[in-house]
């Protein structure tokens, strides 16, 4: 998989007289899927951003040796790694121009599609390519939920923000085959804070059977004087009473009501950041972590503990 973006005149390489044969493209359809279905995994895949050629300073004008434009080790070290680094005039004109004035963002793995017609076909007839919802605008969204078929998904996470409420809600129509659901309302997210009045009500008319990781974050980017009304999530109207896959939890900025069923025996890590838990007391605090025995990974913050916690009893 090659990429070469050649922006600026003058630093086009010279035509190339002898072709070299495409040899990935020589191999049957079914082996190419096979190898695109592992594309969308790579979620720490960073390509570079190059800064417009216009704001860069004169190259008699390049402080490099000031402190304020010494480029760390790591930094510059990170950068390298990065897709497309140094293929700009930054780069050329000035010492470490890519990392000092390039950003980088996550590599877009729906760029397979335009490397060529043969690859866009072989991804579009590959569900597994399609599983990690592709979240960078309405369209994408509803092309992986209607080309991953019946296979299981990952909703959310990543750099990538829901594009809409509204393909949140779409997603959340195919619930019980989500495996990973990442919602949040936290910056630059708040415009989806109107979905989650809609929460509980898909929870109520479709089962999560294969939910292994939920991310809710409905702290809605404000300091806590500033908090939103919390998300009420009341799991015994719930269409499902048991997640038996459910892994990893992490809630901010929820109200829980007990009992509730996301506090799973099948918990490995449960993370509770500015919620109001479903217990009162410690005893019923210490008797729901009796009931998790995989827990690894407990981590309360800015979380009201039990009242008599700090008592005699």
């Amino acid at each position: 998989m090659q990429t070469t973006l050649l922006q600026f005149a003058g630093f086009q390489l010279e035509p190339v007289v002898t072709r070299h044969p495409c040899l990935i493209n020589a191999l049957p359809l079914e082996i190419l899927m096979e190898i695109l279905a592992y594309v969308p995994v790579a979620s720490r895949v960073y390509t570079r951003v190059h800064i417009n050629p216009l704001l860069l300073p004169e190259h008699m004008d390049d402080t490099a040796n000031d402190d304020e434009d010494v480029v760390l080790e790591h930094t510059l070290d990170r950068a390298k790694r990065d897709e497309d680094y140094g293929n700009c005039l930054a780069e050329r004109l000035l010492n470490h121009g890519c990392a000092r004035f390039c950003s980088s963002r996550q590599w877009n793995f729906l760029s397979v599609l335009r490397v060529c017609r043969l690859w866009g076909i072989a991804a579009r007839a590959c569900p597994q390519f399609w599983v990690a919802i592709a979240n960078q605008n309405d369209y994408t969204v509803e092309r992986s939920l209607k080309l991953s078929g019946n296979l299981s998904i990952f909703a959310g996470g990543g750099t990538h923000r829901w594009p809409s409420a509204v393909t949140v809600l779409r997603t959340l129509q195919h619930l019980p085959r989500i495996r990973t659901l990442h919602i949040s309302s936290s910056s630059p997210d708040e415009h989806i804070i109107s979905c989650i009045d809609h929460l509980n009500f898909y929870f109520k008319a479709h089962g999560a059977y294969l939910l292994q990781n939920l991310y809710l974050d409905f702290s809605g980017g404000r300091d806590r004087a500033q908090w939103p009304t919390y998300c009420c999530i009341n799991t015994a109207a719930w269409t499902q009473q048991s997640l038996p896959f459910l892994e990893e939890l992490v809630l901010d900025t929820v109200k829980l009501r007990s009992p509730c069923a996301l506090i799973s025996p099948s918990l490995t890590e449960l993370t509770l950041v500015r919620c109001v838990a479903p217990w009162k007391t410690t005893e019923e605090l210490l008797g729901t972590l009796e009931r998790l025995p995989l827990l690894k990974i407990l981590t309360l913050a800015e979380t009201d503990h039990p009242l008599d916690l700090d008592g005699d009893a």
